[in-house]
């Protein structure tokens, strides 16, 4: 999504300044195939000050494709020392949006996004690289001076029970992946169950009917125990008259 603003502009910053650039795409899957789809664009304050000089008082990231995209927000985050501009999507279909998002760039940090869902399972599979995004950086900045400036990450959101995934690392139900900046490809897979809690073991459905007929235990041990002290809280009968003596 950074097709035009790295070469243009973050190349600048990099070669003027020793500074810190990170680039992440994320995609929030939902069970019916809606979700979330966000990127955001962090940079410390040296950048900052490079991005400021050379944008001329211009949005210096408005040709994102996201950030054109219909209904995003934009927001803006300070975190580990870099200052994030968020874009951000709701959307009904996320699969299509993603690859319209993607048409808009043939030279996008995500090459393939495939997503398929049923009752019972999610699984992504996606093929990402920092190549085409970074193209006319070679003879600028050697592999180390970008692997040291730049980051670049997919983070993507499933939802239920992770059961397969090759990601770099998770945060829960995300899963991330660490994109190559000197060069190279990763494929990315992921699998997940949506009818299953997010730390495993039963089905949501089962633990539903297995609460149910907890309550339910419990309201008739209630009731018992209601009659029981009723039936112990009755007044003893009276005494019997006494016979007279003879």
């Amino acid at each position: 999504m950074l097709r035009r603003t790295i070469p243009l502009l973050i190349l600048l910053v990099l070669l003027t300044a020793a500074c810190r650039i990170e680039s992440n795409l994320g995609a929030q899957v939902n069970a019916d195939g809606s979700g979330v789809i966000s990127a955001e664009i962090g940079y410390d304050d040296e950048a900052a000050t490079v991005i400021e000089q050379f944008s001329q008082g211009e949005d210096p990231f408005a040709d994102t494709p996201l950030a054109n995209f219909p209904n995003a927000t934009r927001t803006e985050e300070d975190r580990g020392g870099l200052h994030y501009e968020i874009w951000s999507v709701e959307v009904d279909d996320i699969a299509a949006a993603i690859d319209q998002v993607m048409a808009t760039d043939a030279n996008d940090m995500i090459q393939e996004f495939n997503l398929v869902i049923t009752d019972t399972r999610i699984e992504v599979t996606a093929r990402g690289s920092m190549a085409g995004a970074l193209e006319g950086a070679g003879g600028l900045l050697t592999p180390e001076q970008l692997a040291d400036s730049l980051g670049a990450s997919l983070r993507i959101t499933l939802p239920g029970r992770i059961l397969e995934s090759n990601a770099t690392s998770t945060e829960g139900n995300t899963l991330v992946w660490t994109l190559p900046i000197t060069g190279g490809a990763i494929d990315i897979h992921a699998v997940s169950d949506p009818t299953q809690s997010a730390g495993g073991g039963f089905p949501l459905w089962v633990i539903i009917v297995i609460a149910a007929a907890v309550v339910a235990g419990i309201g008739v041990i209630v009731l018992i125990g209601r009659k029981r002290g009723g039936a112990a809280a009755a007044p003893p009968p009276p005494p019997a008259p006494e016979m007279p003596s003879a």
